[in-house]
């Protein structure tokens, strides 16, 4: 619906460039802070909530580290989060495209078609509206008042566009290995989610199309296969289950939530020199650049631990298809 508005109002996503980023921080930064602090603590099995503070101090560690590179390394910090932010979005779509569809991959497949969306994402901004994308950019340093970033748009755009080659490239690897293996309809779905996401950021602001991405297709996704997870049986549910989900997430962050919003009214009042936003969502940017890098560890934590040996889609699949086998024999009755 924003991307048809975007169509028919092409100054609707600059006036409200920000607000998805800001939006997402609360509405789902905060269950995705909840899920590092359960999933960390289910990790090293701590029990107690005194050894899950201190199961926590690596990924505290971490984030600590993360505040300082981008006070002293800010260009460097922001170019590892983008390949950071790159394989965090390709993985969690890879491994949903999947799941979605009970199929399976070889890992060097999956990863071909992870590296493609993630690069994707986050060089379509840079083609389409380079400028405006490093305006972005710079509203990020100028909280840690770095220099701004000084470069043609043109040189932007042709490097964000011979990275969209390699990554498309790579998706064609992925889509024909699917293709001549049966799984045509899955080839086809992972190009129109491409072309959707092109659209979006085609017809939108750069700001404003990465925010929605991350508000309303990342985050849902991401969220829907992790926290079943979280639970001693995990089971999949319907968009009902995924609220309620979601709903328990956002009660165990409420010890982050209130520190979260002290910190960002404290660090908006000092380094905001207006409050829009833009320069909100630039202060939310920076957030998702400290905590982006270990909750991913953490995620992919998980998913190992629980598949050591074998890819994580192709043991949950098998068992989907039992249950389906033995659905099917219960509902023509036991031979006879």
């Amino acid at each position: 619906m924003c991307v048809v508005t975007g169509w028919l109002v092409p100054d609707f996503s600059t006036q409200y460039a920000g607000w998805p980023f800001v939006i997402s921080l609360f509405v789902v930064g905060m269950p995705h802070g909840a899920v590092d602090f359960l999933l960390n603590a289910k990790l090293k099995s701590a029990g107690r909530f005194g050894k899950q503070v201190q199961a926590f101090t690596w990924y505290v560690t971490i984030l600590a580290g993360g505040v300082l590179a981008l006070i002293v390394f800010p260009r460097l910090t922001l170019l590892l989060f983008a390949i950071a932010s790159a394989q965090h979005f390709g993985t969690a779509d890879a491994r949903m495209l999947d799941w979605r569809f009970q199929t399976s991959v070889p890992r060097r497949i999956r990863r071909c078609s992870a590296f493609a969306r993630g690069v994707t994402i986050l060089a379509l901004p840079f083609v389409f509206f380079p400028d405006e994308s490093v305006s972005v950019i710079n509203a990020v340093t100028q909280l840690v008042s770095a220099a701004p970033l000084i470069v043609a748009g043109e040189t932007i755009a042709y490097l964000a566009t011979a990275c969209v080659i390699v990554a498309l490239a790579s998706l064609l690897v992925s889509t024909t290995y699917r293709t001549f293996t049966g799984q045509l309809r899955v080839a086809l779905v992972e190009w129109l989610e491409i072309t959707v996401i092109a659209a979006a950021f085609w017809l939108l602001h750069p700001l404003f199309a990465m925010g929605l991405y991350l508000l309303t297709w990342h985050a849902w996704r991401h969220l829907y296969l992790v926290a079943p997870l979280l639970d001693s049986q995990p089971r999949r549910g319907n968009l009902h289950e995924l609220f309620r989900c979601v709903g328990r997430l956002h009660v165990h962050s409420l010890p982050l939530l209130l520190p979260t919003l002290v910190l960002f009214g404290v660090i908006a009042l000092w380094k905001l020199p207006v409050w829009d936003s833009f320069h909100l969502a630039a202060l939310a940017i920076a957030t998702f650049v400290v905590v982006t890098l270990p909750h991913h560890l953490l995620v992919e934590r998980l998913f190992e631990s629980r598949r050591p040996r074998q890819d994580w889609t192709e043991n949950e699949n098998a068992s989907r298809h039992q249950h389906s086998n033995a659905t099917a024999l219960e509902g023509r009755g036991a031979p006879g």
